[in-house]
């Protein structure tokens, strides 16, 4: 979570995809969208295989 702030914070990303199963980066991502950064988050069911 603090390496998502921090890249946001400093302009380093635009864009942060996150692929996920669960919800614990949530509020990482709406403070990387405060910052500018689009942020796309794919939710993954738990149990899901390729």
């Amino acid at each position: 979570m603090r390496n998502v702030a921090w890249l946001s914070s400093r302009n380093t990303v635009d864009k942060i995809i996150l692929v996920t199963g669960d919800t614990d980066l949530v509020p990482a991502m709406k403070f990387a969208r405060r910052e500018g950064v689009q942020v796309v988050i794919v939710n993954i069911r738990q149990g899901f295989t390729l």
